[in-house]
C-alpha cells in the first residue's frame, strides 16, 4: 500500500512537471516545491518561502496577477522580498500579518533578481478579495444595478468633526482623502455594501500616524451619517454634508 501511494504519488507529480514546464523533474524535488508555493490575494501575488524554518528563510515572487497591486508595482518572477511596511519577512505567517495590518497600500522592499539592487514600491493592498479580477465585491450590488435612494459619494464633503472628505470612483469602489486640521491627511478605501451603507479602512500618512475603520450611510440626498474606529479603539460619529 505504501509502496503504490509512492508510486501514485510520484507519477502525478511527473504528470505536472512534464505538462507545466516540458521537462522531467524528479518526483523528490517536485513535490516539496509544489506544496510550498502560497498565494496572497490581496497583493495579486503568489510565491515560495525558501529555506523555511531557517534563519536564511526568505519568500520570493512566483507570479503576479495583472492589473492588481504587485503587478502595477513592477515586481517580477524571481523578486525577492525582504521587508514589508519596514519589518523583515520571512515566512508566510509574517507576510499574511504585515498585509492584514495595511487597509489601502503597503511599501515592501524587495531585492530584484535581475539587477541584484534593492528597490522599496509602494504596493496596493486589496481590502476585500473577489474570486477574480473584475469580479463584484462580497456585499456589493451587482454591475448596473441601481443605487440605493439615487444617492452618490462622488466629491467633496465637510464633516461635522471638521476638515472634509473627498471620493473619487475606482473599480473597487470609492477612494477617499480626508484632511482634517492638526491631524493631516489620510487616504481612504471606501466599498460599497448590498444595503446601500459604505465601508471604508483608512490610514494616516502625514501628521498623527494613524489607521482604522468605519461606516457611512445616507440619511439624506446631501447628508451622511458616519462612524469611524482607530486602530487604537477610539470611536466618533460624525456627519457629512455638502
Amino acid at each position: 500500500m505504501k509502496m503504490n501511494l509512492k508510486r501514485n504519488l510520484a507519477t502525478i507529480t511527473f504528470l505536472f512537471a512534464t505538462v507545466t514546464s516540458g521537462t522531467h523533474v524528479p518526483a523528490e524535488e517536485a513535490v516539496p516545491a509544489l506544496l510550498n508555493v502560497n498565494t496572497c490575494a490581496r497583493l495579486g501575488l503568489t510565491y515560495t518561502v525558501s529555506e523555511p524554518g531557517t534563519w536564511n528563510a526568505s519568500i520570493h515572487v512566483q507570479q503576479t496577477t495583472p492589473g492588481l497591486g504587485c503587478a502595477l508595482a513592477g515586481m517580477e518572477s524571481g523578486d525577492q522580498i525582504w521587508r514589508i511596511n519596514n519589518q523583515r519577512v520571512r515566512t508566510k505567517a509574517e507576510l499574511q500579518r504585515l498585509v492584514a495590518v495595511s487597509p489601502t497600500r503597503a511599501r515592501i522592499k524587495i531585492k530584484d533578481i535581475r539587477t541584484g539592487q534593492f528597490q522599496s514600491k509602494w504596493v496596493q493592498v486589496r481590502q476585500f478579495v473577489s474570486p477574480l479580477p473584475g469580479a463584484p465585491l462580497p456585499g456589493a450590488p451587482l454591475p448596473g444595478a441601481p443605487v440605493p435612494g439615487g444617492h452618490d459619494l462622488t466629491g467633496l464633503w465637510k464633516s461635522s468633526l471638521s476638515g472634509t472628505m473627498n471620493f473619487t470612483p475606482t473599480q473597487w469602489g470609492f477612494a477617499g482623502n480626508s484632511i482634517v486640521p492638526f491631524v493631516g491627511s489620510s487616504t481612504m478605501d471606501c466599498r460599497k455594501l448590498n444595503d446601500g451603507s459604505y465601508r471604508f479602512t483608512y490610514r494616516n500618512y502625514s501628521g498623527v500616524a494613524d489607521s482604522g475603520h468605519g461606516t457611512l450611510r445616507f440619511i439624506g440626498r446631501n447628508r451622511i451619517q458616519g462612524s469611524v474606529t482607530s486602530s487604537s479603539g477610539i470611536r466618533a460619529n460624525f456627519i457629512l454634508t455638502r
